[in-house]
């Protein structure tokens, strides 16, 4: 759905002004545009953790959008999308939601062990 303006709410601005310093509706009517038209959503998500992270959490009238490290979520219930809420995701968060339930090993420390695995280059 293309917009041409977003409704924020009482709680989008003070969110916005809170988490990302964001002072004016101007400011923030802009970006939230700019994250309904350019952020990324479950369909167009670069990775599996991206796709999850996103799917679970929309409903039938609402609407996550990841822009520059920043989550968005609209509600889509009118013809003009509406603000809910903004909230950061920091690396580490990302990294947790990205390798959770997964195990990590050092390749290093592995092909060590096991030099049968190493391929010289």
């Amino acid at each position: 759905m293309k917009a041409t303006s977003i409704q924020l709410t009482d709680h989008s601005r003070s969110r916005a002004k809170e988490r990302l310093g964001i002072r004016t509706a101007d400011k923030l009517e802009r970006y939230a545009l700019l994250a309904w038209e350019r952020g990324m959503t479950a369909d167009r998500a670069d990775s599996a953790w991206q796709r999850k992270y996103i799917s679970v959490r929309e409903t039938e009238h609402i609407e996550f959008r990841l822009y520059c490290d920043t989550v968005f979520i609209f509600s889509t219930e009118t013809a003009i999308p509406v603000l809910i809420t903004v909230y950061m995701i920091s690396h580490q968060r990302a990294n947790y939601l990205r390798f959770q339930g997964k195990t990590r090993c050092n390749a290093k420390r592995y092909t060590r062990y096991h030099p049968e695995l190493h391929h010289a280059s």
